[in-house]
């Protein structure tokens, strides 16, 4: 990749999936193509990835019963992942993990323990455990999902599926400290499981997995309020460009794409896979060995709420 300068900087794709392994790939974006590097780095049972910015490390979920964080450097000439070490994520089965801006800390969202954490990052990159009392406790069947930050970074939250609610918290960048909003806790419905957040910090958008929609939030001093949801019939997953957040269905050949722009515009377009099999999680359904006890699906169509913050695109 050419740079302004003249200079060069290669470009590196990672990806995991419960394979034991990260894979590292060269991407040359003149022919959008992929070419496997290095030797794969051991991991068990990876899944999300989150990384530092600039990318000197990289960290991965073990989604294990008794979850854990491996932390890597990356060679920036090669792309080459070297171990720093790993450490507990602070409870069980986690399942998503998401770097702050200052590279300090790491948040954890532990799905089967009803848990969320954060740890530390040393100038090193090596990883430190929460402390017992910094394990957030989210109540019986949370089912913790999602850890999100607000562009400020002074505020986090995190979507409970099972509860139908998302925490929210204050976050202090300078120590890691996570202190219960008031309310601790806003109510939603639709198994809550993704939050992204606009870049003006002003709207939060969230995915629902049973109800099949993306709602749409006001955000203000770390307090949610919905405003809006949309019914896409859809099995989706996050995008983390919050300028156009994407949901991708699960039963039909397309997707939806919010494009924000005063009002937000709302338009399908066609995806190349039309349906996936996830791999299993321990100890969780697989989403295709519960669709038959699932609701039938409604017809695609759109559902409008005051403030008018979801239209279809004309």
């Amino acid at each position: 990749m050419t740079l302004p300068d003249g200079g060069t900087r290669a470009m590196y794709v990672y990806t995991s999936g419960y394979g034991n392994s990260i894979v590292t790939f060269a991407f040359d974006p003149v022919t959008a193509t992929l070419t496997p590097k290095n030797t794969p780095a051991r991991v068990d049972s990876p899944s999300f990835l989150a990384w530092t910015t600039p990318t000197h490390e990289i960290f991965a979920l073990a989604e294990l019963a008794s979850g854990r964080v491996f932390g890597f450097s990356v060679n920036p000439a090669t792309g080459a992942l070297t171990p720093v070490n790993d450490v507990s994520s602070g409870g069980a089965g986690p399942a998503h993990i998401l770097a702050d801006p200052t590279n300090k800390w790491v948040l954890v969202a532990d799905y089967d323990s009803d848990t969320a954490a954060v740890l530390g990052v040393q100038p090193n990159g090596m990883l430190v455990a929460p402390a017992a009392g910094d394990i957030q406790m989210l109540g019986a069947s949370s089912e913790a999902h999602n850890f999100a930050l607000d562009p400020s970074n002074q505020y986090a939250f995190v979507a409970l599926k099972g509860q139908n609610a998302i925490a929210q918290y204050k976050f202090d960048a300078p120590t890691g400290k996570l202190t219960a909003n008031t309310p601790a806790k806003q109510t939603t419905s639709g198994d809550p499981r993704h939050i992204v957040f606009h870049p003006n910090g002003k709207f939060a958008y969230v995915i629902n997995e049973s109800a099949s929609t993306m709602a749409a939030f006001a955000h203000d001093a770390g307090k949610l309020t919905e405003i809006q949801a949309l019914t896409i019939d859809q099995r989706i997953r996050r995008q983390d460009d919050a300028r156009r957040p994407h949901a991708f269905e699960r039963q039909h050949a397309s997707s939806l794409l919010a494009r924000p722009v005063g009002p937000i515009h709302v338009r399908r377009e066609p995806t190349i896979e039309h349906r996936r099999r996830l791999p299993h999680r321990p100890g969780r359904q697989t989403h295709a060995s519960r669709d038959a006890r699932e609701r039938p699906r409604r017809p695609a169509h759109l559902r409008r709420r005051s403030g008018d913050a979801l239209k279809p695109e004309s």
